[in-house]
């Protein structure tokens, strides 16, 4: 059976005596009944289960794959093979096998990696199910130095979550901040650890149930991404929101409008309003010529 990609990754990191969620790793070859026998035998405490890929190419120093493959997580047991078939079907032509993994109702999950530009560690946080941050749902980013010091954070005034309540995920707003302190002094003890223990540069996933942390799996950083003082431009055409003749009144309050709903998406999207008046002067517009 073929054990990389990320199942190599949780049983090295197993083996490290890291708190990884109990799992064991199937291939094809393996039938309902022998994958039900290997729940009971170990993880018979579990009620729900995460069934995960873990494609050869999935997860290598060269490659990522995040989120390609079929994963689902908060499985029934009586599930379980049905989606095992479901992330080999997601595999194509490519070789892989398949992890089954006790299901973590998280109270706090996200992502952190744990080298970005010059030394930075960059956390990723929700309350709840860490798949609302692996999608790429707005979430609290906290920006440190290695040695742990706060240099920003930015959290959204209101973001959709994921919970898990009764058996089944649903989506929730939320407007309380993820981590405390404590908790990002875990994180950042955590992340200066396994970063050690692969000697690379990790994205690591991880969750708190009940002010335990777990280790979910992590991955080396295939490409290394700049954070800090940049700034983006984005260009949008109104006209295909404000369509017909823009005379010169109606041009102004265009201008006033559209001026007001681009600084409002800032600011629900978590960023200050003493970040958004000091780049207020970034606000261009064209106007349209007499023939438009």
């Amino acid at each position: 059976m073929s054990k990389s990609g990320k199942a190599h990754s949780l049983i090295k990191l197993k083996k490290g005596e890291f708190n990884v969620p109990p799992f064991f790793v199937c291939d094809i070859t393996w039938s309902e009944e022998s994958i039900l026998s290997k729940i009971e035998s170990n993880l018979p405490n579990s009620k729900y289960f995460a069934v995960r890929s873990s494609a050869d190419n999935e997860d290598s120093k060269d490659t990522s794959f995040a989120g390609y493959f079929y994963t689902a997580i908060g499985v029934k047991k009586q599930d379980v093979f049905a989606e095992v078939l479901k992330v080999q079907k997601s595999y194509g032509e490519t070789k892989g096998s398949v992890i089954i993994q006790e299901f973590i109702d998280s109270d706090v999950a996200g992502v952190m990696f744990t080298k970005v530009g010059e030394n930075m560690v960059v956390i990723n946080a929700t309350t709840g199910l860490c798949q609302s941050v692996v999608s790429g749902k707005e979430c609290d980013e906290y920006l440190f130095k290695k040695n742990g010091s706060l240099v920003n954070k930015t959290i959204p005034i209101e973001k959709s979550t994921l919970l898990f309540k009764d058996g089944k995920i649903i989506s929730e707003k939320s407007k309380k901040e993820s981590l405390n302190e404590p908790k990002i002094e875990q994180l950042i003890k955590l992340g200066a650890e396994i970063h050690s223990f692969f000697d690379s540069p990790q994205d690591i996933e991880w969750c708190f149930k009940n002010d335990t942390l777990h280790v979910l799996q992590s991955r080396p950083i295939t490409r290394d991404f700049k954070v800090g003082k940049e700034e983006y431009f984005d260009s949008a055409n109104i006209a295909e929101s404000y369509s017909g003749i823009v005379l010169p009144l109606t041009c102004s309050f265009a201008k006033m409008v559209y001026e007001q709903v681009y600084k409002d998406l800032l600011r629900m999207s978590g960023v200050s309003r003493k970040k958004i008046e000091q780049h207020s002067n970034c606000l261009l517009y064209t106007s349209p010529s007499p023939r438009d």
